[in-house]
C-alpha cells in the first residue's frame, strides 16, 4: 500500500498531456504501432459516431468531451502505478482524469472502458463509457484482422474471440441501437489501411471477414438463449445487412419476433408463399445456368392476366414497417395472391419477353422479401 501511495503521488505530479506524449513511445503491437496511434483512431471513430449516438448528457460540449476522453483513455498505461500494478489499468485512468478536473461522466467512462472483459460482465454505466469501450475493441479487432493476425484453432493470443463477444454485448443494448456496426468496421479498417499503407482493394474482404467473425459468435450466443440456428442465419445473411442498416439490438428483437411468427399459421403461410416463389426461380436459374440479378422490376404493360396485375399491385405496399411483425404479416397475407398467380399463370410462355417479365415479377417479390429476412435459410 505504501508503494502504491508513492506511485500515485508521483503520477499526480505529471500532467495528463505529458502522459499522452509518452504514448508515442508505448508499442501496442510491432506491426500496428503505438498506443498513441490507437487513441487517435478511437478519437476519430468517436467523432464519426457523433451524428448517430449521444455520448453525453450535454450536446453543447460533446465534441470537446469526446476528444478529451479519447486522448486520456490510455494515458494510465505509462503511469508508475499501472506499470507496477497492471491490473489497475482503466481504474487509475479514471482516477487521474478526475484529479485533472474532468467531470464524472468522463472519468467514469475512462475507468470502465475495459468492461466487459468476459461474457456476463457488467457494461460501462454511461453512454460515453459504452462508446469508448466499443471503439477500443473495434479498433483492436480491426487492427489485427488488417494484418491477418487471426485466431487459429484453440490459439487466440490477442483474445479476439473474447473481444468480439464484448462488442456483441455492448451492441445488444438499447442505448447503442443506432450504431451501425458494418459502417463502423469499414471506418476502422480504413484508418488502419491508411496508417499501414495497404491497398484499398483489400478493405472489402477484411471488413466482411470481421463482420462474419462477430456474427459467428452472435449466432452461438443466440442459440444458447434458445434461438433456432436457421432463423438466426435468416436475419444475419440478408443483403440489407451488408449495407448495415440494422443494429444488433434490432436484429436480436427481430430474430425473436421471426421465431415466434414462424410458429404460427400466418408464419407457415408466409414461408409457403416464399418457398413457392423461390423454388420456381431456382429451377429457372438452373435451366438457364445463371443467377438472376437483383433489382429487377417487371413491365406492367407486358402483363397478360389479372393474376399478374394483382400480384404486382400487392407488392406496391410498404413492407418495411416500423414494427417488424407487421412486415412479416404483410408477407403472409400475400399467400392467396401468390397461390392464385401460380394456379392461373404459366410462367414459361411462347413469347420470351412475357416469360422474362413473369420471372421479373417473381424476382421483384423475392427482393422485397429478402430485405426483411433471408427466408431461404429457414427450414419449414
Amino acid at each position: 500500500l505504501e508503494d502504491a501511495a508513492f506511485f500515485i503521488a508521483q503520477d499526480l505530479k505529471q500532467p495528463v498531456t505529458e502522459r499522452q506524449e509518452l504514448l508515442e513511445n508505448l508499442t501496442f503491437h510491432h506491426a500496428l504501432g503505438t498506443m498513441a496511434r490507437r487513441t487517435e483512431h478511437i478519437k476519430k471513430l468517436a467523432l464519426y459516431l457523433l451524428d448517430s449516438f449521444s455520448f453525453t448528457s450535454s450536446k453543447i460540449y460533446e465534441i470537446k468531451t469526446v476528444e478529451h476522453a479519447a486522448h486520456a483513455l490510455k494515458t494510465d498505461l505509462v503511469s508508475l502505478t499501472v506499470k507496477e500494478f497492471p491490473e489497475l489499468q482503466g481504474m487509475m485512468g479514471g482516477f487521474y482524469a478526475s484529479q485533472a478536473g474532468e467531470d464524472i461522466e468522463v472519468s467514469t467512462a475512462i475507468a470502465e472502458h475495459y468492461l466487459p472483459q468476459n461474457d456476463g460482465d457488467d457494461l460501462p454505466s454511461n453512454n460515453l463509457g459504452l462508446a469508448l469501450s466499443l471503439l477500443d475493441k473495434i479498433d483492436m479487432l480491426c487492427g489485427f484482422f488488417t494484418i491477418n493476425e487471426l485466431p487459429t484453432g484453440s490459439k487466440d493470443p490477442f483474445a479476439l474471440r473474447r473481444t468480439a463477444i464484448a462488442i456483441i454485448n455492448i451492441l445488444e443494448v438499447e442505448n447503442t441501437a443506432n450504431i451501425n456496426l458494418p459502417a463502423l468496421i469499414e471506418k476502422s479498417v480504413d484508418l488502419w489501411c491508411k496508417d499501414l499503407n495497404m491497398q484499398k482493394a483489400d478493405m472489402a474482404k477484411i471488413c466482411t471477414d470481421i463482420q462474419e467473425f462477430i456474427y459467428e459468435r452472435l449466432i452461438v450466443k443466440w442459440k444458447k438463449n434458445g434461438m433456432r440456428h436457421d432463423l438466426a442465419l435468416a436475419m444475419l445473411q440478408r443483403p440489407s445487412n451488408k449495407s448495415a442498416t440494422t443494429s444488433l439490438y434490432s436484429l436480436k428483437l427481430y430474430s425473436n419476433a421471426l421465431q415466434e411468427f414462424c410458429a404460427t399459421d400466418d408464419g407457415d403461410a408466409m414461408l409457403t408463399a416464399i418457398k413457392r416463389v423461390n423454388n420456381m426461380l431456382r429451377s429457372e436459374e438452373k435451366k438457364q445456368k445463371k443467377d438472376f440479378e437483383t433489382g429487377m422490376v417487371p413491365n406492367e404493360k407486358l402483363f397478360q392476366q389479372d393474376e399478374e396485375r394483382a400480384l404486382y399491385l400487392a407488392l406496391q405496399q410498404d413492407f418495411y414497417q416500423h414494427h417488424f411483425n407487421d412486415s412479416l404479416l404483410q408477407i403472409a397475407q400475400l399467400r392467396p395472391t401468390i397461390d392464385a398467380f401460380f394456379n392461373a399463370v404459366t410462367i414459361i410462355s411462347d413469347d420470351a419477353k412475357i416469360t422474362e417479365n413473369r420471372l421479373k415479377l417473381l424476382l421483384y417479390f423475392r427482393d422485397k422479401a429478402l430485405k426483411i429476412a433471408n427466408f431461404e435459410m429457414i427450414q419449414q
